[in-house]
């Protein structure tokens, strides 16, 4: 069976479409000629999802909710899965033994870690949805392997979060540019930032940071191109 790359999303249409754009765009570049990513995916209706985030009892349920999702996303046997969404990795890790995949997830978290070790990287500062800044489930696989983990201050989190809002709805503007630049310049004493948001890169792709990116979206793109085998190219 020809081997493919499994998405997750609908999380955001706009984020999903960078993820798409990027397994193409690279998956060309290797293979040239009119060649386009072998990829399914599954877009969900995430309403339903993300109106849980704010209560304790919508996160006993969101787990089988994503559940439910991916063993929909496993019907067009894809040979790994990418969710397009950080927040929903808390979900997965919440299943635990409750969900068995024949194929590899591609963890968001899992790959910002290990790229932060692999560049010896120390102090990271971490920007994403305020949840995603706020919440533990990023910050403590890092912070366990010896990472020191910072957020941005009250301030900056509000404007991040009202910034991610905007992105959301397909709006940036220079002043999203102006607010980045300045946030890079305050923490250019840091080793990396983690943009642990599909969103975030719709602006800061644009943006010319003082400090090392460790993108998750880019990682999980990259680790999933490494299924196909570029030393012998698909058929023409």
């Amino acid at each position: 069976m020809k081997k493919s790359i499994g998405i997750l999303g609908g999380t955001n249409y706009l984020s999903t479409i960078l993820y798409y754009q990027y397994l193409n765009e690279n998956y060309q570049a290797r293979f040239g000629g009119s060649h386009s990513c072998p990829l399914h995916i599954h877009s969900i209706d995430y309403h339903d999802i993300k109106t849980r985030y704010s209560s304790p009892s919508g996160w006993e349920q969101i787990p089988e909710l994503l559940n439910h999702e991916i063993e929909i996303l496993l019907r067009s046997q894809p040979s790994c899965i990418i969710i397009a969404n950080n927040t929903l990795h808390k979900a997965f890790d919440l299943l635990g033994d409750k969900i068995k995949l024949p194929v590899p997830l591609l963890h968001a978290v899992t790959l910002a870690k290990q790229e932060a070790l692999a560049c010896n990287y120390k102090k990271i500062l971490l920007m994403g949805t305020r949840f995603t800044m706020e919440d533990d489930y990023f910050k403590v696989p890092l912070a366990s392997s010896g990472i020191e983990v910072m957020v941005p201050n009250q301030l900056e989190r509000d404007e991040i979060h009202a910034i991610h809002a905007e992105l959301a709805s397909g709006k940036h503007t220079n002043a999203h540019i102006e607010f980045f630049s300045e946030l890079s310049s305050r923490y250019s004493h840091l080793d990396a930032f983690i943009i642990a948001c599909t969103e975030l890169p719709l602006i800061l792709n644009h943006i010319k940071l003082e400090v090392p990116i460790i993108d998750s979206m880019k990682l999980q793109c990259e680790k999933a191109l490494q299924i196909f085998d570029y030393k012998t190219a698909p058929n023409p």
